[in-house]
């Protein structure tokens, strides 16, 4: 599952497929640690407000880690800026 070696599925939707195949760049090790922070925030299923102010008051058991894993590539197109939404 996890050979870098697999072949991509072709779906140009999916990071298994044609958006999986883009080279991270434009971005530093910070800006990547900031979309990690935002995509578990947004897989809290907390609305903004709400947000504890501390990443370590979520409830990791309630948040689904495939979400955090879509959110956060979704974040890292933003930061690359080839997102069709943009950095927001």
């Amino acid at each position: 599952m996890l050979d870098r070696e697999r072949p991509y599925d072709g779906q140009p939707w999916t990071d298994g497929g044609e958006r999986g195949k883009n080279e991270v760049t434009k971005i530093t090790m910070r800006d990547l640690r900031d979309c990690i922070i935002r995509a578990c925030y947004e897989s809290s299923a907390l609305s903004p407000k709400d947000y504890p102010k501390s990443i370590y008051e979520l409830d990791f058991n309630q948040i689904d880690i495939l979400a955090v894993v879509q959110s956060l590539l979704c974040w890292v197109e933003k930061y690359m800026e080839i997102s069709p939404s943009g950095l927001k």
